[in-house]
């Protein structure tokens, strides 16, 4: 692969984040644009969420405390965070369809070692069951079936911590999801797992007629025809009637109509009930799966054809666990310390929004095999080793791509090349 080759590519990629970029900071002052893609930059080329690293990354002629300084100036406005989330979201749900998934999930910030950042909690490490000093994060991404393969997208990302914010958890992720209804103009389909089973997450999709798939605990009761009775009964009347085949294993499913009460409190005479559909399914040999849904954007689908919709769907819910580990590693996720939450908020704000930029070139892999084959194979030459989750590989040549903004900007090469070289994008 020659220096032309690379280049076209790193500048294919620097005009994509370019326009990524003005698309993500619609409305925002001048000043405020060039600071989103400054942080960005230093995020993608640091791989790191880290701002004494992302400022290093910038190698700007002034002092690196003055850089600090003016990164952090723009962390403490107040309003800025929350701008970037609704144009975040709005970019991505736009365009909605009924079939989009809209995954949502907990994760934690451990700081094992940090004992005066402000805002600092008891947290659970997901990975151990450990508890320690941390964030809680309350995340949404999407994903999208293009043919035999999901596209993702990070859609937003709360850093939350009991001790400050006067919301509850829940109340924030309810403010995130209805964004995201206004935004699809009520397409898609929110997927949760079982610790979002509850009364008030029910009630909230019933007030807002909005479609979503939940992982059963199994513990509730629920009403059939008008008669209440215990969850395990009830699904002991669900017809495994339907049968398909999941990477070779024999997986049977059925459906069946219920009520979900949604009282506080058991009420014995005329309980606020909810329709919804319990699904049933149990691979042969294996364990059963219980999920409570109401998809009201797909009466039109079979009782199979729902079944499956319903099966795939949380089935893909891991993609969002595999992103959390993506950006813990690639990102430094957890490395995050800033003097005050606010800050803290922010950055986590804007770093969720850049690796959402890292997910789009997706639709540049082919290119990145071709020209940084040595970061995307696992062995040379073997385009057939390509890792599954791309996006860890993806991080690597982009990265490469915005070093090569500065190297080529430094190698004032006098040859052939040297138009081209220049048409490399500064960012100024």
């Amino acid at each position: 692969m020659n220096d032309n080759e690379i280049i076209l590519v790193s500048q294919k990629v620097q005009e994509k984040f370019y326009n990524f970029s003005s698309k993500i900071t619609r409305g925002l002052s001048k000043t405020d644009k060039k600071f989103i893609k400054d942080i960005g930059i230093g995020i993608l080329s640091g791989k790191s969420s880290i701002l004494r690293q992302i400022a290093q990354e910038l190698k700007e002629k002034i002092n690196l405390k003055k850089v600090i300084k003016r990164l952090t100036y723009h962390l403490d406005k107040e309003d800025l965070s929350e701008k970037l989330k609704d144009n975040q979201i709005r970019y991505i749900s736009h365009n909605s369809d009924r079939n989009r998934l809209y995954i949502v999930d907990p994760s934690d910030i451990l700081k094992k070692y940090a004992h005066k950042q402000e805002g600092l909690s008891r947290v659970r490490d997901g990975s151990t069951g450990k508890i320690g000093n941390g964030y809680e994060t309350i995340n949404i991404i999407s994903a999208d079936k293009v043919e035999n393969e999901y596209n993702l997208n990070t859609v937003v990302s709360e850093l939350y911590s009991n001790k400050i914010e006067i919301d509850t958890m829940k109340q924030v992720l309810f403010d995130r999801i209805i964004d995201i209804i206004i935004a699809s103009d009520k397409k898609g389909v929110f997927v949760f797992d079982r610790g979002f089973d509850d009364k008030k997450l029910y009630s909230f999709f019933r007030d807002n007629d909005s479609s979503f798939i939940v992982r059963s605990t199994g513990i509730r009761d629920l009403y059939y025809k008008n008669e209440k009775i215990g969850f395990k009964n009830l699904a002991k009347k669900v017809k495994l009637s339907q049968s398909f085949k999941v990477k070779g294993r024999l997986f049977n499913a059925g459906i069946i109509d219920v009520e979900i009460p949604l009282d506080p409190h058991p009420r014995k005479k005329n309980p606020e009930l909810f329709s919804a559909k319990l699904f049933v399914g149990r691979y042969k040999n294996g364990g059963y799966w219980y999920i409570l849904f109401s998809l009201p954007n797909h009466n039109d689908l079979s009782e199979k054809e729902l079944i499956e919709f319903v099966f795939n769907a949380y089935k893909i819910r891991w993609k969002i666990e595999e992103i959390h580990r993506h950006i813990k590693t690639e990102y430094q996720w957890e490395s995050m310390r800033l003097g005050t939450y606010k800050r803290l908020k922010a950055l986590n704000t804007i770093l969720w929004i850049v690796v959402n930029f890292v997910y789009k070139m997706k639709s540049l892999k082919y290119n990145f095999i071709a020209t940084f084959q040595h970061l995307m194979t696992d062995v040379i030459k073997r385009l057939d080793k390509i890792p599954n989750f791309i996006y860890y590989r993806i991080s690597l040549s982009i990265r490469e791509c915005f070093l090569l903004l500065r190297r080529y900007k430094k190698n004032k090469r006098k040859h052939s090349n040297e138009k081209s070289i220049q048409l490399l994008l500064s960012f100024d």
